[in-house]
């Protein structure tokens, strides 16, 4: 290094000019115009207080509350009176004839009233329930019951083996019934009644629908030209 310069090396600093060191890059000055960021209140963005403008669509109007409770009762009448089959067509019939016949029309309105008297049963024994408790202590002795009854059983099991010999006869039951099926078709010629059934229903139904329409015309009609 040159004589009469002393040369800082950590620093890189020329000491006898008595210069300090420029920097790599200018600096950064502050702009007083910039915007400033201001927080947003999301109770505002949403609508002032906080709530959205989705609405609930999930209620049902007392109209459809009353027509499936028609459908539903006539569907519980029908499995008692012949099973899964005539629950079936009770409650699909009835349930068409609620909401699809109009006002005046005698099925459809015997189906919506149908559909009162299942609500008003619904309400009473919800309140009998409330007083008596009558859900909890069908439940418990129901329970009661069940745990009475398998004890039983499991003792009669263990003497009779009663369990195997039933395993045995069920799959004796079952390997008959399929082969009856396959030499008769059963379950083809009922799926294919059934069907049949339910096509002369919709279609009387559909009938029905149109010959009272067209009766409401013609009462229309010579009501007008009456007048």
């Amino acid at each position: 290094m040159g004589e009469g310069k002393a040369f800082d090396e950590t620093i890189g600093l020329d000491t006898n000019s008595g210069e300090a060191p420029q920097p790599s890059a200018p600096p950064i000055e502050q702009d007083v115009n910039l915007p400033v960021a201001t927080p947003v209140d999301e109770r505002a963005a949403r609508g002032g207080d906080g709530s959205t403008d989705a609405q609930d669509t999930s209620t049902s109007t007392p109209e459809e509350t009353q027509k499936n409770a028609a459908g539903i009762a006539a569907a519980v009448v029908g499995f008692f009176l012949g099973g899964p089959f005539l629950s079936l067509i009770f409650g699909g019939g009835t349930y068409y004839a609620a909401t699809q016949r109009p006002e005046g029309d005698a099925a459809g309105d015997a189906a919506r009233s149908l559909g009162d008297v299942a609500l008003v049963v619904r309400d009473r024994a919800g309140k009998l329930n409330e007083k008596h408790n009558i859900a909890d202590r069908t439940k418990a002795a129901a329970g009661s019951l069940w745990q009475k009854s398998k004890a039983k059983g499991e003792e009669l099991d263990a003497k009779h083996g009663i369990v195997d010999k039933s395993k045995s006869v069920l799959e004796k039951a079952v390997a008959k019934a399929v082969e009856l099926n396959k030499e008769h078709r059963i379950l083809e010629r009922t799926r294919l009644l059934l069907g049949n059934l339910l096509t002369f229903l919709a279609t009387k139904l559909s009938d029905g629908s149109d010959t009272q329409g067209e009766q409401q015309q013609q009462q229309r009609q010579s009501s007008g030209g009456s007048s």
